[in-house]
């Protein structure tokens, strides 16, 4: 399982879908250096995560706005998409040594928990 398989897994199976609870997991942990780009042309909003070895991007991007004009981000997000680049072991370490606040963000137990276990692995 590779990286960006590892954080889909993390959103289908832990975070009920929700990007932003995984962006957030990354963003406040430590060695954690954030970037943030808009880009207004695509209607794309891009934040990456870096890391010493790793790093996990997430994309939005949205649709032309029909009604506020003034706002470019106030249209419907087409998508959202994760990205991992990097060290896929180091990633695989930061999952474990941050394994306790993972489970207390998703509320992990029983086969969830069983399923985080087995990509640290």
């Amino acid at each position: 399982m590779d990286g960006t398989e590892i954080l889909y897994v993390i959103f289908d199976e832990f975070s009920d879908s929700e990007v932003e609870a995984i962006a957030q997991l990354f963003e406040n942990s430590d060695g954690c250096k954030k970037t943030y780009t808009e880009d207004k042309e695509n209607l794309l909003k891009i934040r990456t995560m870096n890391f010493s070895k790793w790093s996990v991007k997430f994309e939005e991007s949205y649709e032309a706005p029909e009604d506020d004009e003034d706002d470019i981000w106030s249209g419907d997000i087409n998508s959202e998409d994760m990205i991992f680049n990097g060290d896929l072991l180091e990633f695989k370490t930061w999952l474990n040594k941050n394994k306790q606040t993972i489970i207390d963000t998703f509320n992990l137990s029983g086969d969830k928990l069983k399923k985080l276990d087995s990509i640290i692995i």
